[in-house]
């Protein structure tokens, strides 16, 4: 499976997840999907613009709403072009939410594996 990878200090790969979003310290609940995830980030399209700078706490549901299997972070908006916002992952995962993100990655990045598993090695080596 041949993926299409954006080189940056953790590589993205092009993924669709449906996934919520709530402000940080709100209880109202957004609904998106994701353009492209890596282990440090995420872009995310189909919700209203989040401001620059905001905190959001997010529920990546793997596999579809029914699938059970979720990601829970904790992230940051670093950036917004069109109808697209970044956001960077600021929280610790818990260990069950690191190990389907890292699947998930490892999964879609098709000929990039390697180079993904060289940088989870690095991000583990600073921890």
């Amino acid at each position: 499976m041949k993926a299409e990878i954006n080189l940056r200090a953790f590589t993205r790969i092009r993924t669709k997840v449906s996934l919520d979003i709530c402000l940080k310290g709100s209880r109202k609940k957004q609904t998106g999907y994701t353009q492209n995830v890596s282990m440090n980030g995420f872009a995310v399209e189909g919700l209203p613009p989040i401001p620059l700078g905001e905190i959001i706490d997010v529920v990546f549901h793997i596999g579809g709403l029914d699938s059970g299997v979720k990601v829970e972070v904790t992230a940051r908006i670093s950036n917004i072009v069109g109808h697209r916002m970044g956001a960077e992952i600021i929280s610790h995962l818990t260990v069950e939410s690191y190990n389907h993100l890292q699947k998930l990655v490892l999964y879609r990045s098709g000929d990039g594996a390697e180079l993904i598993e060289g940088e989870i090695a690095r991000q583990k080596e600073k921890s």
